[in-house]
């Protein structure tokens, strides 16, 4: 009797080692990927309410044993989400789709980056993450910045080489909210040389919701030839809620 009983205990621990073996060959194999579906990299409004879509996978078909998705300050790192509440889905489809929805009641004019993790059984097995970052403008009509650009000088009246010339352009934003980049171009309209860009640093960030470019520039260019003026003002990111003007103008021999 005592003979059988160590037979069969003898073959459970057998099976019971294969069966680590095989599960550490599985982890060995274990690929997640991580793919943030919403929300994109737009810029935001306080008050806005996101659509939280990241897909988790592992590409063997193995288990999903733990995601995380968090939403942290990229100017503090203050933290305003984490989900899911138990990180262990133990999804074994090898598929996870994590749906949420969160309203920015945050501070305007931040900047925001949503993380997504997923990793294996034990502490950051196989650790996958992907990140994305977004700026929040204050909460005000229209759905964002309302920019605007005006030409006060030079005008459009012919002008002559060495002649001086005021250029005075305002920005705004008719929502008040701030003006980031600001650009003022001089290119030749026959081959698109240019003669001048300014300011030297874009990002003026105005918060008033106005700014005055104001310089002034010697034509010293070729006779009869055309110049385009060129204004553009934009947001945060680049070319976003973008708004640009042009004032052409031509100049004679001296």
């Amino acid at each position: 009797m005592k003979k059988y009983l160590f037979i069969f205990l003898l073959t459970i621990a057998i099976i019971g080692f294969q069966a680590c073996s095989d599960d550490d060959m599985n982890t060995m194999d274990t690929v997640y990927t991580s793919q943030i579906i919403s929300p994109n990299t737009d810029d935001k409004m306080v008050g806005d309410k996101i659509s939280i879509a990241v897909d988790f996978e592992e590409q063997g078909g193995g288990t999903i044993h733990h995601v995380n998705v968090r939403i942290v300050s990229a100017d503090d790192g203050t933290e305003i989400y984490n989900k899911p509440d138990e990180a262990h889905v133990h999804e074994e489809s090898g598929k996870y789709e994590f749906r949420d929805e969160l309203t920015l009641d945050v501070a305007d004019h931040s900047n925001w980056l949503l993380i997504s993790k997923v990793w294996g059984h034990q502490a950051d097995a196989h650790a996958v993450s992907d990140t994305i970052r977004f700026h929040v403008h204050p909460a005000m009509g229209g759905g964002g910045p309302a920019y605007h650009t005006h030409f006060h000088s030079p005008n459009t009246d012919d002008k002559k080489v060495g002649d001086k010339i005021d250029i005075a352009i305002d920005f705004s934003d008719h929502h008040g909210g701030t003006i980031h980049h600001v650009n003022v171009r001089l290119v030749n309209k026959a081959d698109g040389s240019e003669i001048y860009n300014k300011p030297d640093a874009a990002h003026v960030h105005e918060e008033s919701g106005k700014y005055e470019f104001r310089d002034e520039l010697d034509l010293n260019v070729g006779a009869h030839s055309d110049w385009l003026l060129i204004a553009k003002v934009w947001g945060h990111e680049a070319g976003a809620h973008q708004v640009s003007d042009t004032l052409e103008f031509h100049v004679h021999p001296q």
